[in-house]
């Protein structure tokens, strides 16, 4: 697939690298916080945090500064930010369903509590997913494509755009994913909380391409700074 560059600069750090925060974490179960609402919104953006991230911290510099809350409405002033939190030390779901299964569900199901509610359930939808958070996305717009609820489906319907940081390209994770479950495979397999997790990994990047077409993707990779600035490589599907 073809892809082109662009290369634009943040005047602010960039957002750091998700890290453990056991202890502040442990209360997190999923929720959507508004990070930044505009005067006059037509959009609205929803960032997910990678895996062990924080809804406020991944998206928060060393100096403080937050990314969603200082830097994108000064560019942006006609779009409302939310950061959406998870926690992913949830075991509860164990022997259920696969964690992040789980996870892509209840976005979607706290997505159109929160604009259902705010009666904004038709505004166009961004979402920036950094790390492991791009599956869980992907994962919930598959979940809402296909959901029979049209309340639910109204999640994917009004998505316009994707953006995924630090999110490792499709093809190479579908080999190892494949090789993994292949390596796998035994009268234990369907027992084990990795393999259930890696089959739905596997399943979820396998079927999101037949909805990316719907709507615009584009996969960010961060780099260090420059000159006081930090700045974003941009990968956009042509």
């Amino acid at each position: 697939m073809p892809f082109r560059c662009i290369r634009f600069f943040v005047k602010c750090e960039a957002p750091r690298n998700d890290s453990p925060r056991s202890t502040q974490e442990e209360g997190i179960k999923t929720r959507l916080t508004i990070v930044h609402t505009s005067l006059d919104p037509e959009i609205d953006l929803v960032a997910v945090h990678g895996w062990k991230g924080h809804p406020h911290d991944s998206w928060t510099s060393a100096s403080g500064v937050n990314w969603l809350r200082d830097v994108l409405p000064q560019d942006t002033p006609n779009i409302s930010f939310y950061s959406w939190g998870y926690s992913s030390t949830d075991t509860s779901c164990a022997g259920k369903e696969p964690l992040m299964q789980v996870l892509s569900q209840k976005l979607v199901s706290d997505l159109w509590q929160h604009r259902a509610g705010s009666k904004t359930h038709q505004r166009p939808l961004i979402f920036v997913a950094h790390s492991a958070g791009g599956s869980i996305v992907k994962g919930a717009l598959l979940y809402s494509a296909s959901h029979p609820d049209g309340n639910f489906h109204a999640v994917k319907r009004s998505t316009c755009g994707v953006l995924y940081m630090g999110t490792p390209e499709m093809d190479a994770r579908l080999e190892g994913l494949e090789s993994y479950l292949d390596n796998s495979g035994g009268a234990h397999a369907a027992d084990d909380a990795y393999f259930e997790e890696a089959s739905w990994l596997l399943h979820t990047l396998r079927r999101y391409e037949e909805i990316s077409r719907d709507f615009r993707t584009v996969y960010g990779h961060e780099h260090g700074p420059d000159h006081g600035q930090t700045h974003l490589e941009v990968l956009i599907d042509s």
